[in-house]
Order: C-alpha cells, then sequence, then structure tokens
C-alpha cells in the first residue's frame, strides 16, 4: 500500500512539473515575442530619428535660404528708395 501511495504521490509531482515547465515555455516564447517587438520599436525609432534629423537639416537650409531672400530683397528696395 506504501508504495502504491508513493507511486500516485510520484505521479502527481511528474504531472505538476511537466505542467510547470509548459508554463514556464510559454512565458519564455512570450518575453521572447515582446523582446522582437520591442527590438523592432526601437528599429524604427532609429529610423524615425533620422528622418528627423534629414527634415530638421532641410528645415534649417530652407530658413538660411529665405533669410538671404529677404535680405537681399531688403537690400534692393532700400536702394531703390533712396534712388527717388
Amino acid at each position: 500500500m506504501e508504495k502504491e501511495h508513493f507511486e500516485i504521490l510520484l505521479e502527481h509531482i511528474e504531472s505538476n512539473s511537466q505542467l510547470a515547465l509548459e508554463s514556464i515555455s510559454g512565458v519564455n516564447n512570450r518575453l521572447d515575442r515582446l523582446e522582437t517587438g520591442q527590438n523592432e520599436i526601437k528599429l524604427e525609432v532609429r529610423e524615425m530619428r533620422k528622418a528627423f534629423g534629414l527634415i530638421h537639416t532641410i528645415a534649417s537650409d530652407h530658413e538660411t535660404r529665405l533669410q538671404d531672400l529677404e535680405n537681399r530683397l531688403d537690400d534692393h528696395i532700400n536702394s531703390h528708395s533712396t534712388d527717388n
């Protein structure tokens, strides 16, 4: 009787251990998917920062060119207003 009881307990422990291992495996899979998603997001953020940097550079260049044109227009207007 004692041997049968021990075998039943051992079977129960093995069953619970298997369930625990399956649960851990499932959690590991979910963590792997989350990590993959996080890495994809980091890559997208990095690409967006590059794009924003390029946009900033272009906007700064346009601002400089626009300021130059405004200065030249002011100079032109001032030179013609003094001629009259």
